[in-house]
């Protein structure tokens, strides 16, 4: 219920594309291209409004998981928070700490709300372009055989890991 009060900017991660295969049939091939057109539009729409929102002064948050973490399952962080961290000159990265809709096996309109004591804890503001820079640097540096992209989020998801370590321990 707390999320439908905020208006929200949706877009399609390319791990949810799915994935060419070898023994791809040419409906298949067709319907991915169709399925990848219409990513791709959605993608840009968001761009767009994100952009005229931003000039409007609205506040944007980022979930670089796409969502919340959930417990026991593969939580990889969403390689597109790389490409809008360079739109924004500035981001407070934001640990949260409590969850009040724990996920489950199962669908999520399934799982239930519980009541939850939730901290977010704010770390202090990162300008973007010399963290996009010094994430570019540490890449190149460290020779990680993952792209730029999934190398600066997976340093965000470190940030936001220590950031909420350090303030429990405080």
């Amino acid at each position: 219920m707390y999320t439908e009060i905020f208006s929200r900017l949706v877009i399609v991660p390319r791990r949810e594309q799915p994935m060419a295969h070898p023994d791809e049939s040419d409906t298949e091939r067709a319907a991915r291209f169709a399925k990848e057109k219409e990513a791709a539009a959605i993608n840009r729409a968001a761009f767009r409004k994100m952009a005229e929102l931003k000039r409007q002064g609205h506040v944007f948050v980022l979930f670089p998981l796409g969502g919340r973490w959930k417990e026991g399952q593969e939580n990889v962080p969403v390689k597109e928070t790389t490409s809008y961290l360079k739109a924004f000159d500035f981001a407070y990265p934001i640990a949260m700490e409590g969850n009040p809709l724990p996920a489950t096996a199962g669908p999520m309109a399934a799982e239930v709300p519980v009541q939850a004591k939730v901290v977010f804890h704010v770390g202090a503001p990162l300008t973007c372009p010399d963290y996009l820079t010094a994430s570019r640097m540490l890449w190149e540096a460290s020779g990680s055989p993952l792209d730029f992209e999934q190398f600066t989020v997976n340093r965000v998801m470190a940030l936001l890991d220590e950031l909420h370590t350090h303030t429990d321990s405080s």
